[in-house]
C-alpha cells in the first residue's frame, strides 16, 4: 500500500512537471509567432510606404523630406534609389531572419545571404543598412559580409598589382 501511494505521488508529480513544460512550450511558440506576425506587419507597412514613394515623384520628395530630412536637395535618382534599397532590403531582412532562427529553409538563409553581399558593396545602401531600423543581427551580418568582400577586395587589388608588375619591363618595374 506504501508503495502504491508512492507510486501514485510520484505519478502525479511527473504529470504536473510534464504539463508545466507542455505550457512553457505553447506559451513560448505563440510569443514567438505573435512577434513574427508583428514584424511582418510593421514590414508589409514599409513596402506600401515605398511603394507609394516610387509611384510618384512627388510623394518620393515629399516622403524624402520628411524622413530624410538631411537628404535636402538629392539628386531624384538618389532618392529613387534609396527607396528602391528599402524595397528590397525590407522583404529581404525578413527572409533572413525567417530563416536564420529557423522559420524557413537554409536554402532561404544562403540566397538571401548572396542578395546581402552584393548589397552591401553600395557605400549607399550599406549605410541605409546600418542607420536605420533593421534588427542588430541583421546589421551585425551585413557588417560582417561586408568587411569580408573589403578584406577580399584588397587581395584581389594586391594579386592584380603584382600581376601587373611582373608583366612590365626589369628596368620599368623598379
Amino acid at each position: 500500500m506504501i508503495t502504491a501511494d508512492w507510486l501514485n505521488v510520484v505519478l502525479a508529480g511527473v504529470n504536473n512537471v510534464v504539463t508545466a513544460f507542455i505550457a512553457l512550450a505553447v506559451h513560448r511558440a505563440s510569443k514567438r509567432s505573435a512577434r513574427m506576425e508583428h514584424d511582418r506587419g510593421i514590414k508589409d507597412a514599409w513596402i506600401n510606404i515605398d511603394m507609394a514613394a516610387l509611384q510618384d515623384p512627388d510623394n518620393m520628395r515629399l516622403l524624402d523630406q520628411l524622413i530624410h530630412a538631411d537628404q535636402q536637395g538629392a539628386d531624384p535618382d538618389a532618392s529613387r534609389r534609396r527607396w528602391l534599397a528599402y524595397m528590397v532590403l525590407n522583404p529581404l531582412e525578413a527572409a533572413w531572419s525567417g530563416a536564420k532562427f529557423g522559420h524557413l529553409p537554409d536554402a532561404v538563409l544562403d540566397s538571401s545571404e548572396r542578395t546581402m553581399r552584393g548589397l552591401v558593396q553600395h557605400d549607399d545602401v550599406y549605410a541605409l543598412i546600418q542607420g536605420f531600423v533593421y534588427s542588430m543581427e541583421f546589421r551585425a551580418r551585413c557588417a560582417e559580409l561586408r568587411k569580408a568582400w573589403q578584406e577580399d577586395s584588397a587581395r584581389l587589388a594586391q594579386r592584380a598589382s603584382a600581376v601587373h608588375a611582373d608583366d612590365l619591363p626589369g628596368d620599368v618595374a623598379r
